[in-house]
């Protein structure tokens, strides 16, 4: 089992999500840690016969908090550990054109075309969620899946943190005519839908 900070639904959502792909975009996830939500998203991905290659971006450097959430699922990990290795041994198994990229989200570029299939598991804070988005949204298809997993995080926290973690709904309230809300996922994420230029 590949320890997660998601849970079991949103691992079976995005295995649906991932069999709507059509062929007009490349698969990315942003903040994949060791791999549980990239492993779900790729077998739908696989189902749809996705052929393209799958961008994972993460720092994987561990911290305290991924040590003690993956300790508590039996699996050791050191402060400062580098898991991109850990990350490519479990999601290897389910697809193998795997392009991981190392990098603080704060200074992501996005240079590899038509994007079908966004998801944020990281970027909680601004000014960081704000580059991400503004790297990626010129490159969605139309129609294209936007997965923001920590889209209602903010409600469990009060005062400056929450409006802090606020962002992301401030941001897609923002843009209601280009990204159309679709669904719950997980324990505090949500689905969109891109349209172009605020089309139907």
């Amino acid at each position: 089992m590949i320890p997660s900070m998601t849970n079991a639904a949103a691992h079976l959502a995005l295995d649906a999500l991932g069999q709507h792909w059509t062929g007009r975009g490349v698969a990315v996830e942003c903040g994949c840690w060791l791999g549980a939500s990239s492993a779900a998203l790729l077998r739908g991905l696989v189902a749809a016969d996705y052929d393209r290659p799958f961008y994972a971006f993460d720092r994987w450097e561990a911290n305290d908090s991924e040590v003690r959430k993956a300790g508590a699922v039996g699996v050791r990990l050191a402060v400062g550990e580098d898991l991109m290795g850990h990350w490519l041994a479990n999601v290897a198994p389910v697809y193998g054109k795997l392009q991981p990229c190392r990098c603080d989200l704060a200074g992501l570029t996005w240079k590899h075309g038509p994007v079908e299939v966004l998801v944020m598991d990281a970027a909680k804070r601004e000014p960081t969620f704000s580059h991400v988005m503004g790297e990626f949204v010129p490159h969605l298809v139309d129609g294209a899946w936007v997965v923001l997993l920590d889209y209602d995080y903010w409600l469990r926290f009060d005062g400056p943190q929450a409006d802090a973690l606020r962002c992301q709904e401030r941001w897609m309230e923002g843009r209601g005519r280009d990204f159309r809300m679709v669904t719950p996922i997980g324990v505090c994420g949500m689905v969109f839908r891109y349209r172009q230029e605020g089309g139907k």
